[in-house]
């Protein structure tokens, strides 16, 4: 492996052949995701394969909860598209709301799109 990639960051990649299947005719046969880590074999050697979730596995992803794992499918993958230009991490707003305000503290539901205040329109 000749670089290091950011854990957390946002991917694009080819999905395996099972879930290349769900994708629907004319859809792009890319998918959006987070990258997970690599896949070693024994004694940490690298394989030029990645670990990568979709981006519609985190949906109603409890970030609260430690060992939830089993929750995310997760793929391994040869082909990805990453930017390091462009580095996103989709998952930081998400886990800032929910470990670092009071409401999410509370237990809040996250909402990535809140709806505008009216009283201040």
């Amino acid at each position: 492996m000749d670089l290091a990639y950011p854990l957390g960051a946002w991917w694009t990649f080819k999905p395996q052949k099972d879930d290349a299947k769900l994708i629907t005719k004319g859809n792009p046969d890319t998918v959006t995701g987070v990258f997970l880590g690599y896949k070693l074999l024994p004694g940490g050697l690298g394989q030029g394969e990645f670990r990568v979730a979709a981006l519609t596995e985190f949906a109603d992803l409890d970030l609260l909860t430690w060992g939830r794992h089993k929750d995310v499918h997760h793929q391994v993958v040869k082909e990805v598209l990453f930017r390091p230009a462009a580095i996103n991490f989709p998952l930081r707003a998400k886990f800032d709301y929910v470990t670092r305000t009071l409401a999410g503290a509370e237990g809040v539901p996250y909402n990535a799109d809140p709806e505008p205040d009216s009283d201040f329109s």
